[in-house]
Parts: structure tokens; sequence; C-alpha cells
């Protein structure tokens, strides 16, 4: 190859990175918006619902919230990691080829991603994540069950609406779990065990 043909190679090679990049702080903003649009929504509902008498339907209205946006936060920051592995394992390799033996190219993808300290956030980030999209809806169905005697002839709907929701934020806390443990594995590994959904 070229000189010339190089330059054109790694151009074309760094306008892809631009666009990449462009779309993972992108992602990464409306990823992290979700956070606060679940705590306003969840707000929201929290202040028009403890008025008295306590409806059970307002009950059940946080987890519907909690499961739509967590599920759209996993999604979010799956692309982002899906971008941040694909700038690692894919362009950066050949970024460094066109530049020669001695050039290092996208070390900032690396660097990053081979830190100590990415393992030993997984707790704390595991936390935050059930604390914003698991614990409202789950303290929203135990307030709903504590207080379903006073509300057994309000209807059949309404108790297999609550179990339905009881079983899906079990399965969005699993996935919470799941993911932050993919994204600690290597790239391979996180491209064969995404979240249904996330492709």
């Amino acid at each position: 190859m070229t000189e010339l043909e190089k330059d054109r190679a790694l151009t074309a090679l760094m306008g892809e990175y631009a666009a990449l990049k462009a779309e993972q702080l992108k992602r990464i903003a409306t990823r992290d918006n979700i956070i606060y649009l679940t705590i306003g929504a969840i707000g929201l509902v929290v202040s028009v619902s403890i008025k008295e008498p306590l409806e059970p339907f307002a009950l059940l209205v946080p987890p519907w919230i909690c499961l739509l946006l967590g599920w759209l936060h996993i999604i979010n920051d799956q692309k982002v990691v899906d971008i941040g592995i694909y700038l690692k394992q894919d362009m950066a390799p050949i970024a460094e080829q066109l530049v020669g033996k001695n050039g290092k190219a996208l070390g900032w993808e690396t660097f990053r991603s081979e830190q100590p300290r990415r393992k030993g956030w997984r707790p704390i980030q595991l936390v935050v994540k059930a604390l914003a999209f698991f614990a409202p809806g789950a303290v929203s169905l135990s307030i709903f069950f504590v207080k379903y005697r006073e509300w057994e002839g309000k209807g059949l709907a309404l108790t297999i609406g609550a179990m339905l929701e009881a079983v899906l934020m079990v399965i969005l806390l699993f996935w919470l779990d799941r993911y932050l443990s993919i994204r600690n594995l290597d790239g391979e590994n996180e491209r064969r065990n995404q979240p249904p959904g996330t492709e």
C-alpha cells in the first residue's frame, strides 16, 4: 500500500471514528437522561397518589415506569459499550497498521477499558441502578400486596397485573446485574452474551 493509499484509508477510518464517537456521546446523554426521567416520573406519580384514599391502580404505575425506562437504559448502555468494543478490537488494530509498527492508535479506548478500578465499580453501579429502576417499583408492589385485603373486591385484573409486574421487575433486576457482569468481561464475551433485544 502506498503512502497516499494509507493516508486515504486513515482519513476514512478517522471519519468513521468521529461518527461513532458522536453516536456514543449521544447515547451516553440519552442513557443518563433516562435516569433523571425515571426519578421525575416516579416523583410525579408519588406526589399525585399520596392523596387519600390511596387507589390501588396508582401503585401499579411506578413498576411500569421502572420496567420501560430501565430496559431503555440497558439498551442504550449496551450500545455505548458495543461502540467501545468495536473501536478497541476492530478499528484500533487497523489504525495501528496504517500508522506503522511504532504508532499507537486510539490508545484512550484501550487505556480506559484496562483500568483495574473498572471491575471494582460494579457493586456500586448495581446498587445505583437498582435504586433507580428496581426499588421504586418494588416498594409500590410491596404496598399493594400488604394492603391487598382492603382491595380484594376491586377486581382480579389488578391482582394479575401486580403479579405480572412483580415477575417482570425480578427479570429486570436480573438483567441489570447480568449486564454489569457482561460489560466487565472481555469484548468477545460481551458480544456473545448481550441481553435479548439489545442487538
